[in-house]
């Protein structure tokens, strides 16, 4: 269950527990995160208005983005194509999300990611 200020709430359960029986003690879990969006066409223009609006994101941003994304999201002047450059950029901001839009880079980028975090 989603409640206002992003907290996630958890109910723990045992075999004996009905299941409309409210949990007495929920464990919550309050977390945010930073999101780069990777592109700057319509359709990342549409991801970012979407991702922005989320309770859980604290920023966005956009590599490289355009001017209309600019207004939603901070836009980074990374080309699509420079996978070593998005992966620096990333790991200096604490990226918790990387959506990419573009066909082109896709299985590069979990590649790169993958390598570098093994």
């Amino acid at each position: 269950m989603l409640t206002e200020g992003a907290n996630l709430v958890f109910a723990r359960s045992t075999k004996d527990d009905q299941k409309d029986r409210p949990c007495k003690k929920p464990f919550t879990w309050r977390t945010t995160m930073k999101v780069l969006v990777i592109g700057g066409g319509g359709r990342e223009h549409a991801l970012v208005w979407k991702i922005a609006q989320s309770p859980l994101v604290t920023r966005v941003y956009c590599a490289p983005g355009n001017p209309g994304i600019g207004l939603l999201a901070e836009n980074v002047a990374i080309k699509v194509d420079d996978l070593p450059g998005l992966l620096e950029f990333a790991t200096k901001e604490g990226i918790g999300l990387t959506v990419v839009g573009p066909e082109l880079p896709s299985p590069w980028v979990s590649w790169t990611c993958s390598r570098k975090t093994a």
